[in-house]
């Protein structure tokens, strides 16, 4: 069974993707909001009912922000939502600080490890990880040829030697 974010949760993360990204999430935002979800499902249950409390703390804190119009932040227009969200981004309150610099992250690391936006970066790092690997390879292979030979090969102590058998342990102390 995999984590899914409660509605309340979820309605605020999807309205941070315009937010977090740098373009607005380029209309990605379910392959972002499927991706965030995933990658705070494989946290602890714990670190999830914190991130979820502190969503809804985030999300009904909006109504009592004067600079902003008094809903929550989930329906707060964009640039209100900004603002918003930098004023947690930059609070003096630890906990505020970190919950933003947390949930930008998730959402970040969906926006730029997505396939569409890897291919407009113009990041390619599975080309680069073969070519390296290569390289990598030609350079070393005697090396690992030496390791892998010596990780096989038979044990240089003498048989017995730290066996934890006493008589075995008597006749090596006799020679």
């Amino acid at each position: 069974m995999s984590f899914r974010f409660p509605r309340p949760v979820a309605v605020v993360i999807r309205s941070l993707i315009p937010v977090a990204c740098p373009d607005g999430g380029s209309g990605l935002d379910d392959d972002l909001y499927a991706a965030a979800e995933l990658a705070i499902g494989a946290a602890p249950s714990h670190i999830r009912a914190a991130l979820c409390a502190g969503v809804i703390a985030y999300d009904l804190g909006a109504i009592a922000y004067p600079a902003v119009l008094p809903f929550p932040a989930h329906r707060l227009p964009r640039e209100q939502a900004e603002r918003y969200f930098r004023f947690w981004a930059s609070s003096p309150l630890g906990l505020q600080r970190e919950l933003a610099k947390a949930l930008k992250g998730f959402i970040a690391m969906a926006y730029y490890e997505h396939p569409v936006i890897r291919e407009r970066l113009g990041y390619t790092p599975d080309e680069w990880i073969a070519k390296v690997g290569k390289r990598r390879l030609a350079t070393y292979s005697a090396d690992i040829e030496a390791a892998e030979k010596a990780l096989t090969a038979p044990d240089p102590l003498p048989t017995g030697f730290f066996s934890g058998s006493a008589e075995e342990d008597e006749v090596s102390r006799a020679s």
